[in-house]
């Protein structure tokens, strides 16, 4: 593939999708502002399923948390949970942080979540995190074998999920409304289980359930890149946009910061995902205010995207 920028990137996806029949949006960002939008078959504030994206807005959460001190990531999070308990497979309580949780390396088990069909009754986080019917995944607990090393785990989203919640008193949506959604006006957020067509529900929000659009995750990006240069606190200050967008250990090939990843070069943030029917991939530089959104509502290869975007990198 040739040498492409973003912008030209905007043509080349245009050009390979633009008789494809499944919703997708594109969005291009030049010097911290939307520079092209690309709408196939939806509307503008039509909301696609952002799968693991969702994780990067449970980290916004986490750290808005702490800087209005409510929590510390450092902490074990047993000091903030009320009933529930983190524990291995033989019970024992284990001591995580929401750090360890963020970067994937509490050792927690659960790596992602099939979601589940549009008929069927959906779990409570406590059954999600206990394994117990109706809950369609295995009960999450601490795999020592894993712990201090990097393995992604959507389960250990939903310990902090947990956390938020018992912290706050407040149901998880509603706390990324309140801290990230309106401050930033992405109107069209949100974490509802909706019943669509071809499509499955994910009731493990702060893993996977949110839904969105290009032009909403446009201005989050937006906002990620200002605040890391400290022109922009809609909703954190430099100092910790400066803690969520840092290394703190390497899996493969790149580098896991706080709920989102770096590019080796650390050039470029980014957070990729997929849920039944839906994938997506956002990034981000740390200069110019440059990047890219893709969502579409597909299983079918965007292995081109990816290529393209490394090729920028």
């Amino acid at each position: 593939m040739k040498q492409l920028n973003f912008s030209s990137l905007f043509f080349e996806v245009k050009k390979r999708l633009e008789n494809k029949k499944f919703p997708a949006s594109l969005a291009i960002l030049n010097d911290y502002r939307v520079q092209n939008l690309l709408l196939l078959n939806c509307e503008k504030k039509d909301k696609f399923q952002a799968a693991s994206i969702s994780k990067t807005i449970t980290s916004l959460v986490t750290l808005r948390l702490e800087q209005e001190g409510a929590v510390d990531i450092n902490e074990d999070v047993s000091k903030y949970l009320k009933s529930y308990r983190v524990t291995d497979k033989e019970g024992k309580v284990i001591k995580v942080s929401l750090k360890q949780l963020l970067t994937h390396t509490a050792g927690c088990t659960v790596s992602g979540f099939p979601g589940y069909s549009l008929q069927v009754k959906l779990p409570s986080l406590d059954q999600i995190l206990g394994g117990k019917e109706p809950c369609n995944t295995e009960k999450v607990i601490v795999d020592k074998k894993l712990r201090f090393k990097p393995g992604y785990s959507g389960g250990g989203f939903m310990v902090i999920q947990k956390v938020l919640e018992d912290v706050t008193g407040k149901r998880f949506e509603k706390l990324a409304k309140e801290k990230i959604f309106r401050p930033l006006s992405m109107n069209n957020s949100d974490f509802k289980n909706r019943k669509v067509k071809n499509s499955k529900i994910h009731p493990e929000r702060a893993a996977a359930g949110l839904w969105t659009t290009s032009e909403d995750l446009a201005k989050l990006l937006v906002e990620l890149q200002l605040s890391y240069n400290g022109e922009s606190n809609k909703i954190l200050k430099k100092k910790m946009i400066r803690k969520m967008l840092r290394s703190y250990i390497i899996d493969r090939d790149c580098l896991v910061g706080l709920g989102i990843y770096l590019t080796k070069n650390k050039k470029f943030f980014f957070h990729n995902g997929r849920n039944y029917n839906y994938q997506r991939k956002m990034w981000g530089s740390f200069k110019d205010g440059k990047g890219a959104i893709f969502l579409a509502k597909s299983e079918e290869n965007y292995e081109f995207i990816k290529k393209a975007i490394s090729s920028m990198i």
